[in-house]
């Protein structure tokens, strides 16, 4: 269900109103970081400025033109048509070269023993 536009911007003026912060954006997952984020900001980090507060989240889908949904060929992760690159490709790459990495030094610091 999308919120029409005029119904948004009033409740996020009175959001702002009230001292709210408002994110404005598309929400994704996984960030570059490896969480959600909505537009350019990491939720992780910035919901941990609130930790241990009460507080009100309020999600409205905005109303916008509809994409696509594109597949990654390699992994099946379902992805944006905008992605440049898969988000889960980029970490598993991320995560294997530094074991591959690791198991190197190890492999060289055993060769330094012996």
């Amino acid at each position: 269900m999308h919120a029409d536009s005029a119904k948004t911007s009033q409740l996020t003026g009175i959001a702002r109103e009230l001292g709210a912060e408002i994110l404005e954006g598309k929400l994704r997952f996984p960030s570059r970081t490896g969480g959600w984020q909505v537009g350019d900001v990491d939720l992780g980090n910035y919901l941990a400025r609130y930790r241990d507060q009460g507080v009100v989240i309020v999600l409205v889908p905005l109303a916008t033109d509809e994409t696509q949904p594109v597949t990654c060929d390699v992994c099946g992760y379902v992805m944006d048509a905008t992605d440049d690159e898969c988000p889960r490709c980029k970490l598993i790459e991320e995560y294997t070269t530094d074991v591959e990495r690791r198991i190197r030094e190890r492999e060289q610091l055993f060769e330094d023993v012996e």
